[in-house]
């Protein structure tokens, strides 16, 4: 019996934007693994599940090297896989964390895409996040679409020919 990969996607910083699901997995979950941005950084993923993880859980934090390389990112992706299959394969659920959430600009749905792809028997759920620009537009009060208006996410790492030409499809 294999158990069950769960990707949380814990929103954009403020501990009480966490969904009722998120809470309700973290409270309940044995593994917790969460990503750190550097060797010896502090985790802004743990600082937002911190007070909501459940007091018997093993934490394991995954340093997700900050780089633009494809082959070291995909090499890492491939670690932290294995790490997560050896746990499923185990009968144990993992709870993977994610700032945001998990279907925008996540690292975590790259380690979830070699799990569809190589464990397919395993059963995976993803729990959506609030995002950064969402969290954002609410407080400042600020509507981002409506009607038939258009609302594009674009990465900040788009160059500027790009940009202009994702604009002047709109």
């Amino acid at each position: 019996m294999t158990g069950k990969l769960y990707i949380i996607g814990v929103g954009p910083g403020d501990p009480g934007l966490l969904t009722a699901r998120a809470l309700e997995l973290l409270k309940n979950s044995r593994r917790v693994f969460i990503p750190v941005s550097g060797q010896g950084r502090e985790s802004l993923a743990l600082d937002i599940i911190r007070d909501h993880i459940s007091p018997g859980a093993a934490v394991v934090e995954l340093v997700f090297p900050m780089t633009h390389d494809r082959q070291i990112m995909e090499e890492d992706y491939r670690k932290k896989y294995i790490m997560l299959r050896a746990v499923v394969r185990a009968g144990d659920d993992a709870l993977l964390v994610t700032i945001g959430d998990p279907a925008t600009y996540s690292s975590a749905w790259q380690v979830l895409k070699l799990v569809k792809r190589h464990e397919p028997e395993v059963l995976c759920e993803i729990v959506p996040g609030i995002t950064s620009y969402a969290a954002a537009a609410a407080r400042a009060g600020v509507q981002l679409a409506q009607g038939h208006e258009t609302l594009m996410v674009v990465s900040s790492y788009s160059d500027a020919r790009k940009l202009e030409a994702l604009i002047d499809c709109a």
